[in-house]
Formats: structure tokens, C-alpha cells, sequence
């Protein structure tokens, strides 16, 4: 079952991932011509990267081009960043720590791939206050990049509750955490993410991660701009699904007030035609029918944010 926001699980035969553990990035060059690495793009083809390393003045004897010191068989490069954030995502640097991986004359150092929050970078090069966040970087910077993906870019707490929402829901994938616009977050280097939205996203995981507040007020799901220029009598509108008809809602009129206004203040005047209340239809058999599963918890920007009710307690009743 594939939903706007939301795609089930399921299982290929097609891995996405090829030389070293990285993604496979077949969209431009084809089948296994590059990988992402998240800072960087690397061509298998000629054992070379496609951008400069973001850290090449720390190693000016070397070219700026090169996989992990031309060692592109026995050395194996997590993600090329650092791994210090403080509590409002900027990154503060990297401590440039290495784990020893395998034994003998296998052996080789790697990057320790972990992620802190700290307060601030010293001058002596050490952190102040470090926590652990208790995940690899490459996960922490994934899940930034999903949240990146996912938001309007419009709204702090927009992204601070989908990071919420998917920290304490991880059974449920979001629907757009590959588009281009996780991939641009993905292959930004930290020095260029800071100061923008995508320290906002870096921050509302950290939020998550912490058990900060939750701005989805307990949420499990969220629509956007695309839900509310569907008027839900149609279960199939406009190449999308309508969730006011497949799945049900009913919005307090605060909240869909608010919405619609968020919505029209980015899409125009008119354009938001969305039901405040919408009773389920019998849909490819969901078994929804006459139900309103979907409860507004919030709504930040053109995102609104649901708790979904079980069938036996998503009466017909309105809010």
C-alpha cells in the first residue's frame, strides 16, 4: 500500500547498495557508475571522486580527488564528515578519530563514524559537554536528509515534528527519503549545510533523538501541501491518493483554519479546497469505510500532523 507520505515495506531482488556499503546513484551515469558517499560522489569506473574533498586543506600532499588516500580497495570511507553538532545542528567540526577494523596484516584504521552534540569546539581542539547520540553519523545524517526530503522548508516546527514523528514511528518509511532534495542535503558538505534549513533538520533530530518536545503533539503520520488541494470526494485526484477518502479525517477548526491558511499563503488564494471532516470510502479494500482515522494533532506550515485511530475507535464522530 503506497501513501502519499508513506511507503510499505517490501523486498527487492535490486540492492541499492554496491562497492564499500554506499548507495548506488544510477540516475545520471547508469547502472554502477557512481555511488553516494554523502559528501562526496564517487566513479568506480576510475577509482576517483567527482568533487574535491570538503577537508583537502587538511591534506595538502595528496590530490583533492582521491578515494580514502588512493586506497580504495583496503581502506573504506563512512561518509568524509565530521561528527560534532551542537543543539541547534550546526556542525562544530571533527574529532578525527579512527576504530581499528579486522586483524593482522588485514588491519586497517577507519573513521570511528559516531555522532556528539557539544556546546562548543575549544581551542584546543576538544569539545565542550560531549553527548553521545548513540547512532553512527552516516544514520544521524540519513535521517536529517529524510526530514530535509520531507519538509516544505518553510517552517522550523514543520521539521522539528516530522523528526519526531519519524524517530518514535521507524516502522513507517517515508515516502520521499531519496528525492532530490535529501540527495542535495546528502551531498552538501557540513561547512555548507550550516546556516541554513538543513541545520534546522540537523537540529530537530537532535531534538528527537533527545526526547525533546515533540511539536506533532503525538503524531504518527503527516500530509502536506498536495492534501490540500483535494476535495476528497474522489478517491484519486489530481495523480494523487486522497486520504480524505481512503483513509478518513476530522480537523478541529483551529487547526483547519490554520492550514488552510499556511496552505493558500504559499499556493494562493482559493487553491486550498481540502474537507475539515471525511468519512473513509470502501477503497481497494482498506476496510476504512465511513471511518475518520485520522485525528489532527498540528499543523506547521503547509504540513498538517495526524494520530491515526484503530478502525474500532474511529468512530464518525467530528472534532
Amino acid at each position: 500500500m503506497k501513501l502519499n507520505h508513506y511507503i510499505s515495506n517490501f523486498i527487492t531482488t535490486e540492492c541499492r547498495f554496491g562497492f564499500n556499503g554506499k548507495e548506488k546513484d544510477d540516475e545520471v551515469k547508469g547502472n554502477n557508475n557512481s555511488y553516494d558517499l554523502g559528501a562526496r560522489i564517487y566513479d568506480p569506473r576510475i577509482g576517483k571522486m567527482l568533487s574535491p574533498d570538503p577537508k583537502e586543506i587538511e591534506y595538502p600532499w595528496q590530490t583533492t580527488y582521491a578515494y580514502y588516500g588512493n586506497s580504495p580497495i583496503s581502506q573504506l570511507d563512512f561518509n568524509g564528515e565530521g561528527d560534532y553538532y551542537n543543539k541547534n545542528g550546526k556542525h562544530l567540526g571533527s574529532d578525527g578519530k579512527t576504530v581499528t577494523v579486522g586483524e593482522g596484516k588485514d588491519a586497517k584504521q577507519v573513521p570511528d563514524d559516531k555522532v556528539y552534540t557539544a556546546d562548543e569546539k575549544n581551542k584546543d581542539g576538544t569539545f565542550s559537554n560531549v553527548v553521545d547520540l548513540n547512532i553512527t553519523h552516516t544514520q544521524f545524517l540519513n535521517k536529517a536528509a529524510t526530514v530535509y526530503g520531507e519538509s516544505s522548508h518553510t517552517s522550523d516546527e514543520e521539521a522539528w515534528a516530522i523528526a519526531s514523528v519519524h524517530e518514535n514511528h521507524p516502522e513507517k518509511a517515508a515516502y520521499r527519503a531519496n528525492n532530490s532534495e535529501a540527495k542535495k542535503f546528502k551531498k552538501a558538505t557540513p561547512e555548507k549545510r550550516n546556516g541554513t534549513f538543513m541545520q534546522v533538520c540537523n537540529a530537530g533530530v537532535i531534538n528527537a533523538l533527545n526526547g525533546g518536545f515533540d511539536y506533532s503533539n503525538g503524531a504518527d503520520a503527516w500530509d502536506g501541501i498536495d492534501q490540500a488541494i483535494i476535495r476528497g470526494n474522489e478517491c484519486s485526484e489530481n495523480g494523487s491518493e486522497s486520504h480524505a477518502a481512503t483513509i478518513g479525517w476530522t480537523i478541529k477548526k483551529t487547526l483547519f483554519d490554520k492550514w488552510k491558511t499556511n496552505v493558500e499563503k504559499i499556493n494562493g488564494k482559493g487553491t486550498f479546497v481540502a474537507p475539515q471532516h471525511n468519512r473513509a470510502w470502501n477503497y481497494k479494500g482498506y476496510k476504512n469505510v465511513n471511518l475518520m482515522r485520522y485525528n489532527a494533532t498540528a499543523v506547521h506550515g503547509p504540513t498538517i500532523f495526524w494520530k491515526t485511530r484503530a478502525p474500532k475507535n474511529a468512530s464518525t464522530e467530528t472534532n
